[in-house]
């Protein structure tokens, strides 16, 4: 009302006042959850035509977006403004991170031996949530998902078996390899003569092996004199600068195999 205080008349009116005190309400949420395949995620807000400010787990402010991603598991907070009227919310989402990774680490039985070989495979962990995969190494590049798989090698050589172990969860993997050594069963023929003549046959003494990665010979005279050593499976004597007769020798070797041999005699060399 208004009053004139001179001569006391009064004038009165009315209006209306209207009051915007809505709170926006939002709600958050995380698409999955960050694995060694799947670093990020996307975060989704629900309400749309208002302003916001994401603060990530890391303390990263990102604005002006409705969704966003992320890259980093924690809480996620999202403050939305209502434009018109200043009022806020706050909605909070928490990312989950799983990068878990498995252990591919295996045992192999046997690790070698003689052909045909039959390897039974192990690995050290056998979580159902793990998926195998194995490479045995042959020509013919087999392989196998069991967990314990075994395989046969029929050739002689050595395998290089590759194992690849993945967390179905996290989608992280690891990986292993371990070597096989398929071989023959150990022999050595020791001749008893040789002519070092030249013609390009029997010109040396030379021991014939199989399997054999030790091997040392000394070769004596008849007065007990070391005349040589043959050292190893592809060496031998010549006796260039000895004369034809009798010698002896001391033989020591040992094959891939494990079987040990030490032999002694004596052999004849003829000029």
């Amino acid at each position: 009302a208004v009053i004139n205080p001179t001569n006391g008349c009064a004038y009165t009116t009315t209006t209306s006042v209207s009051q915007n005190t809505l709170v926006p309400t939002t709600s958050v949420s995380a698409t999955g959850t960050i694995t060694c395949t799947n670093p990020t995620v996307t975060l989704n807000s629900t309400l749309a035509g208002k302003t916001y400010t994401w603060t990530t787990a890391s303390g990263s402010s990102i604005a002006n977006t409705q969704n966003t991603t992320a890259n980093v598991s924690g809480t996620h907070i999202l403050v939305v403004v209502d434009p018109i009227n200043g009022c806020s919310s706050t909605a909070t989402v928490n990312v989950i991170e799983n990068k878990q990774k498995p252990d591919a680490t295996f045992n192999i039985d046997p690790a070698k031996g003689t052909a045909p070989l039959v390897v039974n495979f192990s690995p050290n962990a056998t979580q159902a949530s793990n998926t195998f995969a194995w490479n045995f190494g042959d020509s013919n590049n087999n392989t196998s998902i069991l967990t314990t798989p075994n395989h046969t090698y029929n050739d002689l050589g050595s395998y290089v078996i590759s194992l690849v172990v993945t967390n179905n969860a996290s989608q992280c993997k690891d990986s292993t390899q371990l070597t096989v050594l398929v071989y023959e069963n150990s022999s050595i023929v020791i001749p008893n003569v040789f002519t070092p003549n030249g013609d390009g046959a029997n010109d040396s003494f030379k021991i014939h092996t199989v399997g054999i990665n030790e091997l040392t010979c000394e070769i004596y005279n008849r007065w007990g004199t070391k005349l040589y050593t043959i050292s190893g499976p592809n060496d031998s004597w010549d006796g260039a600068e000895n004369s034809a007769g009798t010698y002896f020798f001391i033989l020591n070797a040992k094959g891939i195999d494990g079987k040990e041999y030490n032999e002694k005699g004596f052999l004849t060399m003829f000029k």
